[in-house]
């Protein structure tokens, strides 16, 4: 989970800012180490972090499904297993880009 917002609050200065900090860190703590379910919806989905309203980084499905609230109360955090099969193959991609590139691929001793 991973997002780098295009503006960062300054809660020093504006208390609005703030406010949105504090409840973007708690719904990111919520979610660590976590997948998430859309309200009562049984698909379960990879998290991403995405700038939301102030640049504050909020839980969102990796798949970008869209929401209609856009309320991280909406989301329920779970140790279950990914269902969506966007997430699932987002990240099989992802898997493969990895291999190609080297990135975490051990070197296999071939010699006899």
């Amino acid at each position: 989970m991973t997002a780098t917002p295009s503006t960062s609050p300054d809660p020093i200065n504006d208390p609005l800012a703030a406010v949105l900090a504090g409840i973007g860190a708690w719904h990111c703590r919520r979610f660590a180490g976590h997948r998430l379910r859309l309200g009562r919806h049984g698909a379960v989905h990879d998290v991403e972090l995405r700038p939301a309203l102030g640049g504050v980084l909020l839980p969102s499905p990796a798949c970008h499904t869209g929401y209609s609230s856009h309320n991280p109360d909406d989301l329920t955090p779970t140790d279950d297993g990914t269902t969506c099969v966007k997430c699932l193959t987002r990240g099989a991609r992802r898997r493969a880009d990895q291999l190609r590139t080297g990135s975490g691929q051990l070197a296999l001793d071939l010699a006899v």
